[in-house]
């Protein structure tokens, strides 16, 4: 431990501020203090209670801000900033920051001063170490102030997370004597209690300390060298001092809504901002509940003279079913009949509203399967524009915490960093998933297995990234999905093109088939041919056997009736005749040439086509 430095002057610095801080923030401590007190259960305090005159009234209470508050704040403690360093060379150093952030202790701290926050428009967080239950060495942990009013703010500071302030403090109480056990006899006057300490707490509106107990401080201020003292002081002694090794007060505020109020900036949280609207909602439902229990609960009258004696003392009973009468002429019965429509509409506009002016559904992350897909959207659009304050202040504080960590942690020195993940992560994928459910109902079926696939990949999890696996494996071999590399026009272009290639292989394959029908027509035709000309080859070599046989009978019949024969003319009409019969047969012949010639042509043509337009596709798959 440092030298101790003069003790009065720095209690008499101490109380000082203690009083300056005290009369510019007293009012709005006290204030979310009663914030938090309604929210806890204290709704219908004696103030309240006299201010709508419900004295003799049952005053019931129906919380709708806890819904609220656990949708706002749901953001941080499932997506919780992280601070990585910009160098890849701090390895060890990340690992420390790593363990900072990954304590239990500290992740509720911060989860809890943004719902503070959120409630009230404040939330303190004040960083410190604390000696590890392991190994003994000091810590760096965040804390939590578990009670607003135990922090004192620098009336100076102008930032929204106090990063500007000079001074800080958190005023905490510890028995009187646990204080002389841990510190000594002289922590106060000795005639104490009776006797003041020199800080004189009476004078403060934001502090009382309890009886048989001191203030114990922890106090700090910015020194000639930019860094920070640390003071702790108990009653009138001060019981340790440091120089801690930052550049800021290690107390940061965490804000709500901006509001202006006498030339100061204040913050507010979502209990001022529907008070009223909660008034309304708790003052209908303790209406409703008197209404009921003041109903009729018999059902039905009988005279007295018709019951026994032990009979008529349980019809006397609250919760009996008979009402006893006695005498010549039966009652008429009146029967209370009790209205709750009008209250339960007044319940229905308040919570109404208060979703209006909050933009955050009273179900928290509301069921949302009976709204349109714009609905949602819109919704949620309104939740983000109305909740950003609360983010954008916090994201303010943590990248304060984050410089004050690093410096605790690397002897002072400062190093680049960034804020990763964080609420607004959050928000975001909620907003794209919405978005995407929307353009599920315009977009054409082959397009909804790639909107399903970029819905799955807004999980930002285990479960997201298998789902986003299993649903490219298993696409139609239509869609395809193009890297941020592929230019989309030119995957246009290319689809396209295969399109058309596709229309000319449906072409090819009907030319092919017509093609094959050819060949099958050639072959038969030649088969035919064949048969026909060896059968005119058959015919003829019949003819000439026919026109010998012929002409020799022809002989026979002249040389019998003693004609002289002239057989060079037989012989050559033979000749004549056997020659135009040659003829004949080689036309025949020519003819059906011609035909199987044209149609080996015809398929010979259709072949070439098919052989060219493949070439042509080849061409083009080679440049695309």
């Amino acid at each position: 431990m440092d030298e101790i430095k003069d003790n009065n002057e720095i209690i008499a610095k101490c109380g000082e501020f203690l009083s300056k801080s005290n009369n510019r923030y007293n009012d709005t401590i006290q204030r979310a203090i009663s914030d938090l007190r309604r929210y806890s259960g204290d709704f219908w305090n004696s103030s309240t209670v006299r201010k709508y005159k419900r004295g003799k009234k049952l005053n019931l209470y129906l919380n709708n801000w806890n819904p609220m508050v656990n949708a706002i704040s749901s953001p941080i403690s499932n997506s919780p900033w992280h601070v990585e360093l910009a160098e890849d060379n701090m390895s060890d150093l990340q690992q420390m920051i790593d363990n900072v952030e990954s304590d239990t202790d500290s992740k509720s701290a911060i989860v809890d001063a943004f719902r503070k926050a959120v409630l009230t428009g404040y939330g303190f967080l004040v960083i410190t170490t604390v000696e590890d239950e392991f190994t003994g060495e000091a810590k760096v942990v965040v804390e939590s102030a578990s009670h607003i009013d135990a922090i004192a703010l620098d009336p100076t500071c102008n930032t929204v997370d106090g990063s500007d302030a000079e001074e800080g403090a958190v005023v905490n109480y510890i028995s009187l004597n646990k204080a002389k056990r841990l510190y000594g006899d002289d922590v106060v006057p000795f005639s104490y209690p009776g006797t003041q300490c020199t800080i004189n707490f009476d004078t403060f509106d934001q502090w009382e300390i309890p009886e048989d107990s001191v203030a114990i401080i922890s106090y700090y201020k910015k020194n000639d060298n930019g860094l920070v003292d640390f003071y702790k002081i108990c009653g009138d002694k001060v019981v340790q001092y440091i120089e801690l090794p930052i550049k800021y007060i290690p107390i940061l505020r965490l804000a709500g809504n901006e509001i202006f109020e006498l030339n100061h900036i204040n913050y507010n949280g979502i209990i001022q901002q529907t008070l009223s609207l909660e008034l309304g909602t708790n003052i209908a439902y303790s209406t409703m509940i008197e209404r009921v229990g003041r109903s009729a609960k018999a059902n039905y009258m009988i005279h007295q003279d018709a019951l026994m004696p032990k009979n008529q003392a349980a019809c006397n009973e609250d919760d009996t079913v008979a009402v006893i009468w006695k005498g010549e002429h039966q009652p008429v019965p009146l029967t209370e009949s009790f209205q709750t429509g009008d209250l339960q509409n007044t319940i229905s506009t308040c919570r109404m509203l208060m979703e209006d002016t909050l933009g955050v559904p009273l179900t928290g992350i509301a069921d949302q399967k009976e709204r349109t897909a714009t609905e949602i959207l819109r919704q949620e659009i309104s939740k983000e524009s109305n909740t950003a304050s609360y983010y954008n202040n916090a994201y303010k504080a943590i990248r304060t915490l984050g410089k004050i960590i690093i410096e605790m942690l690397n002897g002072g020195n400062d190093e680049r960093f960034t804020l990763e993940n964080g609420p607004q992560v959050i928000t975001r994928q909620m907003k794209q998933r919405q978005e995407l459910t929307a353009l599920a109902t315009i977009m054409p079926d082959n397009m909804k297995p790639i909107i399903a696939k970029y819905f799955a990949d807004t999980l930002k999890n285990d479960l997201g990234e298998d789902l986003s696996r299993n649903i490219v494996a298993n696409l139609p071999q239509d869609v395809n999905f193009i890297s941020q590399l592929q230019d989309p026009a030119a995957i246009h272009q290319l689809n396209q093109m295969q399109a058309a290639m596709e229309d000319t292989m449906e072409e090819l394959q009907k030319k092919s088939a017509e093609v094959e029908e050819l060949r099958q027509q050639l072959n038969t035709t030649q088969i035919n041919m064949l048969n026909n000309r060896e059968q005119r080859e058959l015919d003829f070599q019949k003819f000439q056997i026919q026109e010998q046989n012929k002409m020799a009978l022809e002989i026979a019949k002249l040389e019998q009736n003693g004609t002289k024969i002239d057989n060079d003319a037989i012989l050559k009409q033979q000749e004549i005749n056997i020659k135009e019969a040659e003829s004949e047969m080689a036309k025949a012949e020519a003819e059906s040439d011609a035909y199987i010639k044209g149609v080996n042509d015809g398929a010979q043509e259709l072949q070439n086509e098919i052989i060219n337009q493949v070439n042509e596709m080849d061409n083009v798959e080679g440049v695309v």
